[in-house]
């Protein structure tokens, strides 16, 4: 929504002297949005940073289709559940199964 010029000026001043009187930032609804979508990707990334981590220490390489495959997921749940077999499953073919498992599951959830 865009306010007339002249009510934007007013807005944005008002603003400024709350924050002054606050000592605060003002962080629109966008930028919570924003906080919140940014917290959520890194969770991702370190949940999948944190598989490839044991898979790696465990049995040195890690093939791409395991790579792609567990960057598919898109939740952290099972990513947490993964970084588990992936530390005590017997073999990366026992953990490609379980990861197949979970990429079947969120595909038809």
């Amino acid at each position: 929504m865009n306010l007339p010029e002249e009510l934007e000026r007013s807005f944005n001043t008002e603003i400024a002297n709350y924050e002054e009187d606050q000592k605060m930032p003002y962080i629109t609804p966008l930028e919570r949005f924003a906080q919140e979508q940014g917290r959520e990707e890194g969770a991702l990334r370190r949940s999948r940073e944190a598989v490839f981590e044991i898979l790696t220490a465990r049995f040195t390489a890690v093939p791409n289709s395991l790579t792609e495959g567990v960057n598919q997921l898109d939740d952290v749940q099972p990513l947490k559940a993964l970084l588990v077999q992936a530390a005590t499953l017997p073999s990366l073919e026992a953990f490609e199964e379980a990861l197949q498992q979970w990429l079947s599951d969120s595909d038809s959830g």
